[in-house]
């Protein structure tokens, strides 16, 4: 374990990497005075940035109050530290019980500054539980993502409100009119709305804030 000083980390989410293209101003930007770097191995990072992942006692032990932001108190954060794989640079905070709470990615100058810090180091073992899957899409961008909540919320708040005539009317948006049922729809729709480039989430998007907009003209 190194000290790397003076970067900017983002912890913005729990379950996805924001990468720095997609950071934007309203995000709550912490400037890091000091924080700890461990060398892992690919698989270690891989697990913490997909998995519901708890890591042990004895790491949570060694980071404890390592991590201090600039601040006029010297604030810290309880655990939390950077992890690389020799390849790309990611920061993680984490709870009591070990579970990641955020995860970040660097600034692409201050990340470069830390690879070549990591050159210095022999790699360390984090013994960790892996639990699950996190359940969202990593190819979808930031707004894709938002995109997507916002329209499987509406679609799931149609369903439950049993107003048939609007979800029937955005799926022949959608789809060619059919006698699926209305559950069959609804899985249909919200399954479409994982590709990359999905035009149902373009097409849902647009028709869903239209008319949010026009109800509260």
């Amino acid at each position: 374990m190194i000290y790397v000083y003076d970067i900017l980390v983002n912890f913005i989410d729990s379950k996805r990497i924001y990468e720095v293209f997609e950071w934007n101003n309203k995000d709550s930007i912490d400037h890091i005075k000091r924080i700890p770097l461990f060398l892992v191995d690919y698989n270690s990072i891989n697990d913490l940035l997909n998995y519901d992942v708890n890591v042990e006692n004895e790491f949570l032990d060694i980071i404890k109050d390592k991590t201090i932001l600039f601040s006029n108190n010297s604030e810290k954060i309880d655990y939390a530290c950077l992890l690389t794989e020799g390849n790309r640079v990611y920061a993680f905070e984490f709870n009591e019980k070990g579970k990641v709470e955020y995860k970040s990615s660097l600034l692409l100058d201050e990340e470069e500054e830390v690879l070549e810090l990591s050159l210095q180091l022999d790699k360390y073992n984090i013994n960790y539980k892996k639990n699950s899957n996190d359940d969202y899409n990593l190819y979808l961008t930031r707004k894709g993502e938002q995109d997507r909540n916002y329209i499987i919320s509406d679609l799931k708040y149609t369903y439950k409100n049993k107003n048939y005539s609007k979800l029937k009317y955005l799926y022949n948006e959608c789809f060619c009119d059919d006698k699926s049922h209305n559950k069959d729809k609804l899985d249909k729709l919200i399954k479409s709305l994982d590709m990359i480039d999905s035009p149902t989430r373009n097409k849902l998007n647009y028709i869903l804030k239209m008319s949010y907009n026009s109800t509260c003209k």
